[in-house]
């Protein structure tokens, strides 16, 4: 009986022993390679810990920021919209001054020296300017505005 204990003992041993190295190998190729990647994302938590009360009062004032932005935009493209239109009218108005200015010195000082034809043509600009253009001038300043506004649309 003490020779099949020995035989038994050694044969059960020898499975022991590979049973234990097989433990290790697996324990070497799976649990080492994860206790690695455990550290690393302990890491990265740490990381993300250390700065997220920082990231949550930065996300904070940039919402307060798109928040006060969203109200200020329209007035302020209002403003530069009423503050450009004012500017082109204004300088368009003086080109048109100008021109106006131009032909009156020229009708007056060198085509309409003599009494009647300046007459004549001071009586037509009553009629043209006075009673036939000045009701117009709505209508094309409203359709020059427009033709304004569309050019700019057609080409988006």
């Amino acid at each position: 009986m003490s020779l099949w204990l020995r035989e038994g003992s050694s044969v059960l041993g020898q499975q022991l022993q590979e049973e234990a190295q097989g433990l290790r190998n697996l324990y070497q190729e799976k649990v080492m390679s994860q206790q690695d990647l455990v550290a690393k994302l302990n890491l990265s938590v740490r990381a993300l810990m250390s700065s997220a009360p920082n990231l949550q009062l930065e996300t904070s004032g940039v919402l307060g920021n798109i928040t006060h932005l969203k109200g200020e935009l329209p007035a302020w493209a209002t403003r530069i919209v009423r503050n450009v239109s004012e500017c082109v009218l204004s300088r368009e108005m003086g080109y048109f001054s100008q021109y106006v200015a131009w032909v009156r010195e020229e009708v007056t000082e060198r085509i309409a020296t003599c009494q009647p034809l300046s007459g004549a043509l001071d009586n037509g600009r009553v009629i043209l300017c006075d009673m036939m253009a000045d009701p117009w001038n709505a209508f094309w300043f409203c359709l020059g505005w427009c033709t304004f506004f569309l050019i700019p649309s057609g080409n988006a």
